[in-house]
């Protein structure tokens, strides 16, 4: 990519600054949910029969019900905001007459929905698009190989890690037997979470940078 005029330019820095918003909502909501979680397995499973609940427990159910809510939607919110700031940095990409890339602008999302795919794709994407943004003197061959920020590499061991936890959750919580090792399970994926979450900011500030560092927003 050069710094030369790219037709049709498609900017990127409001939608990394909502990605940043949303995403420190989630870390908010998740640290909450990392507090209520704790607290569930301090104070026990609650009754199967909701008439026996003491206050404790339906302060806990009613907070864990909003909070999750509101991850949800913020979640949601989020995926678009980085779909579409993915699919503008890769169009970009494309316009400036980069021809060695491995992803394309049509496909690069679908690896975050297809199973076992989502493990590892993204941060091959994600590290492509750093590779392809740096200064001419890094050169731009063999994306795969190329070095990138440690929170990259964080990034893509705690999202792992988040996902397998939620998964382990489900299967937990199934049962009244395991509804308190679900509960630690549910914690120790918050916790993983707000790591994810955390280092991916930093991603998407690092790639912003360099992208319109690359080809500046003006030259729309």
């Amino acid at each position: 990519m050069t710094n030369e005029t790219v037709p049709d330019y498609r900017k990127i820095t409001f939608l990394a600054k909502l990605i940043v918003i949303t995403l420190g909502i989630h870390i908010l909501i998740d640290s909450c949910l990392s507090i209520t979680e704790g607290i569930s397995f301090c104070i026990g499973p609650a009754p199967a029969d909701p008439n026996n609940w003491d206050i404790p427990h339906i302060v806990v159910m009613i907070s864990e019900l909003v909070l999750n809510l509101i991850m949800m939607v913020a979640l949601i919110v989020n995926a678009v905001f980085v779909c579409k700031w993915m699919h503008r940095i890769y169009v970009n990409m494309e316009k400036a007459g980069m021809q060695e890339l491995i992803h394309h602008s049509k496909t690069v999302l679908f690896s975050w929905f297809i199973p076992i795919v989502w493990m590892y794709r993204p941060y091959l994407t994600l590290k492509e698009m750093y590779a392809a943004n740096g200064p001419p003197q890094e050169g731009r061959k063999n994306f795969l190989a190329y070095t990138v920020p440690i929170s990259f590499r964080f990034w893509a061991v705690s999202w792992v890690l988040c996902n397998i936890l939620g998964s382990v959750t489900a299967q937990l919580a199934r049962y009244d037997a395991t509804m308190q090792a679900a509960e630690l399970a549910a914690c120790a994926s918050s916790l993983m979470s707000i790591v994810a979450a955390g280092c991916f900011i930093h991603v998407v500030k690092t790639i912003t940078a360099r992208h319109v560092s690359t080809v500046p927003e003006s030259a729309s």
